[in-house]
């Protein structure tokens, strides 16, 4: 390079072509416009990645061919060129573009599966590339596997309990590249990788990619690099998922079991030892966050696919246990009235019942089969016959262990920010219930008579949280909701609304209590503990005294 003497600053983008070879292939490219003399830097260097619009929003218009890998560095400490004399200077390079390859396994039946009958999608806001490598992140843009295949077993495939299949068991693979992750400081702004079964329509993998990326790091990279650092480190990944019941589907934004490998690591099929290694790990259908297993990670397991209990279909018992077992140990709640929310979304609730045999106290829960309205159908079912897992002990000890967890990896932050955004966009309560069901989260709203807001919950799919609205703050208890969506507010264009920096801290939880009806119903007058605001807490009690005097009056007192 033949420069004037002078200072220089130096900024480097590299691919494996030069640019007009690039632009001539086919795929997509890092389009960025050609530099003049006298150019700033800011700007004049920025690249964007090709994308078209697609169904939901802009895709990466790759044409079935990997990106050109680009590379991106900067030297801003000037470098002094002397007349007649050579100068060097050494600009260390950051390998943007991303390679990841995505495998599938069924545990239950490999030979069902097929790549054919999944949608592999990486979901991001990289797609244009700034000056100093940072990223513009205004629009979103979806990336879809260039390549994608089948490969099959050696040997005839076992299922989960070591049955012989009698044939191979099959493989999905897909591969994808991607422009540069990101490891944000809020975890909803990461990118996520989704796969949904394409006959059932439902969503078996939803995984934060730079989490699951930065879960790769070994015991000294944890301390020697950070996962943004870890992550512009790295280019090449493999991530294998094990499905159970994957043919079927499995429930909104979870999946099965998630396997990461560096490259190199050992790769390729499970044996049927190993299968049923896995299947015998603590944790497999528990609630262990993550297990070591030959150099690979074991991510958080489901079990069977969650529908609401339908009393038609018989069974019942089977239903019901399978319904609330699955639930504790998917979701994090703090009280009585969080856990019957979360189980109204599947026809089921839960009662407290207390007594005293022979001098000795004694607590326990009974569940109850509901319909669609909420009116409970059949008989009811005492907890034992479910198991410890879900009895009264239990589920005091899950109160505890889910404000804990709440607390300390401020869970609940995400799920605020989401709820106040739309509720800051509309005066229509049926649209911010869908607008929220769209984005992962159930709100369940308990009326009075009068057809008043009294009790607000949001169930947040995504951090298998279940929160009180007045817990999350003022602006979102019942009050606050009802007077949000009062009728003369309706046409008129939403005020926004403020959101505190600081999350508040959560509040101590609340059984349920002396407030707790023991003779029946579905005691939707239950307090769901400090989380309620004065006003509301106050209404429920009176709402209690009204009850009683009624049952007075029927008795003839």
């Amino acid at each position: 390079m033949n420069l004037a003497p002078g200072k220089y600053k130096f900024l480097v983008l590299a691919g494996q072509k030069d640019y007009e070879a690039q632009l001539a292939g086919g795929g997509a490219h890092f389009v960025r416009r050609e530099p003049g003399a006298g150019d700033a830097m800011e700007g004049a260097l920025d690249v964007t990645l090709d994308r078209v619009a697609g169904a939901s929003g802009w895709e990466v218009a790759h044409g079935g061919l990997p990106l050109d890998t680009l590379w991106h560095g900067m030297e801003l400490s000037a470098a002094e060129v002397f007349e007649g004399k050579p100068t060097y200077d050494t600009i260390s390079l950051v390998r943007d573009t991303k390679h990841i390859n995505v495998s599938l396994r069924e545990i239950d039946d490999p030979t069902q599966m097929d790549v054919a009958n999944y949608e592999f999608r990486i979901i991001d806001r990289n797609a244009r590339i700034l000056w100093d490598n940072s990223l513009d992140e205004a629009e979103q843009v979806a990336y879809t596997p260039y390549a994608a295949w089948n490969t099959d077993d050696r040997v005839p495939a076992t299922d989960a309990e070591g049955n012989d299949l009698g044939q191979p068991g099959h493989i999905a693979h897909v591969e994808f590249m991607t422009s540069r992750i990101l490891y944000h400081e809020d975890a909803a702004d990461d990118g996520i990788l989704s796969v949904t079964n394409r006959e059932t329509g439902v969503e078996v993998i939803r995984v934060n990619l730079p989490d699951m990326l930065c879960r790769l790091r070994k015991y000294a990279d944890i301390y020697r690099y950070s996962p943004q650092e870890f992550l512009d480190r790295g280019y090449d990944y493999q991530m294998d998922f094990f499905l159970k019941w994957g043919g079927t589907g499995l429930r909104e934004h979870r999946h099965q079991c998630v396997e990461l490998e560096r490259e190199g690591a050992i790769r390729g099929t499970l044996t049927a030892a190993e299968k049923r290694t896995f299947k015998n790990i603590k944790g497999w259908f528990g609630n262990e966050e993550s297990i070591s297993y030959h150099g690979r990670v074991a991510v958080r397991c489901m079990s069977r696919p969650l529908r609401k209990v339908d009393a038609s279909a018989g069974d019942v018992k089977k239903q019901a246990g399978n319904t609330v077992k699955t639930l504790n140990g998917q979701y994090r709640f703090q009280t009585m009235g969080e856990y019957r929310a979360l189980l109204s979304l599947y026809n089921m609730t839960v009662e407290e019942t207390h007594g005293n045999v022979r001098g000795r106290e004694y607590h326990g829960l009974v569940y109850s089969v509901t319909d669609d309205a909420g009116n409970k159908t059949g008989n009811p079912f005492k907890s034992s016959l479910f198991g410890k897992s879900v009895g009264y002990e239990a589920v005091q000890k899950k109160f505890a262990r889910s404000k804990q967890e709440i607390k300390d990896r401020k869970l609940a932050g995400m799920t605020k920010r989401t709820v106040l955004s739309v509720l800051e966009g509309t005066y229509d309560k049926d649209k911010f219930v869908a607008t929220l069901k769209g984005k992962g989260i159930d709100t369940v709203l308990r009326y009075t008579e009068e057809g008043r807001i009294y009790g607000a919950t949001f169930i947040d799919h995504r951090t298998g949280c279940v929160l009180n609205g007045s817990r999350m703050g003022k602006e979102l208890s019942a009050n606050a909701l009802q007077e949000h969506f009062t009728l003369p507010y309706a046409g008129q264009p939403p005020i926004p609304l403020s959101v505190p920096v600081e999350e508040p801290e959560n509040r101590q939880g609340y059984s349920g209590g002396e407030y707790e009806s023991h003779s029946g119903g579905m005691n939707l007058f239950a307090p769901e503990g400090p989380a309620v605001d004065a006003e509301e807490e106050a209404f429920i009690r009176a709402m209690q005294r009204k009850k009683k005097k009624k049952k007075r009056k029927g008795l003839g007192m």
